[in-house]
């Protein structure tokens, strides 16, 4: 069931950040979700700097970096070490209902994240995606995305800021070859 699918058409509208504001003129949304709820699912800030590096190089949508108001201040101050103000990338707003949460998240083209809610999102609505899991099989076996455009990845760890940057980059620029049809 897509709930709130009557809410998709006019969500760029309703939630600038899928498009880059005003001023954007990017082909679609990727959203990339590196934290998820516990310690253990957050990928270390040089992972989260590579893989928005490759999505800048390789696409030319806009890049939605998923983080709670909590962490923002943080993410900010991430990507502005690394990209300048017109990189492309951008923070959720305004997200006031899980509604407003499921209609951004079920706007995008592509979405790249760990093992968290997002991709449950990305499962229902048939949107390629990318999700990382640790090595917990019985985690895995139990909630893993669902979907025939889903690339499931399970790495060799149990907390995702030990995974190796390298792999992860490696991940997702299979995942961008794989899905260039949407990217270019």
């Amino acid at each position: 069931m897509k709930l709130f699918s009557e809410d998709l058409q006019s969500a760029p509208e309703k939630y600038p950040f899928l498009t880059g504001g005003s001023t954007g003129n990017r082909k679609g949304t990727v959203i990339f979700n590196p934290y998820g709820a516990s310690s253990s699912r957050r990928l270390s800030d040089e992972a989260v700097t590579a893989i928005l590096k490759i999505l800048r190089e390789k696409t030319s949508m806009q890049i939605v970096l998923w983080i709670t108001p909590k962490e923002r201040q943080a993410a900010e101050q991430l990507v502005g070490k690394s990209f300048s103000n017109d990189s492309g990338i951008s923070f959720p707003e305004n997200l006031n209902s899980i509604r407003d949460v499921i209609t951004a998240m079920a706007s995008c083209k592509l979405m790249i994240g760990v093992d968290t809610g997002s991709a449950h999102v990305a499962a229902c609505y048939s949107i390629p995606e990318l999700t990382f899991y640790s090595n917990n099989m019985a985690n895995y076996s139990r909630w893993y995305a669902l979907s025939p455009v889903a690339t499931n990845v399970i790495l060799d760890n149990q907390f995702f800021g030990d995974m190796s940057t390298e792999e992860l980059c490696r991940q997702v620029n299979l995942f961008l070859e794989k899905h260039s049809d949407i990217i270019s």
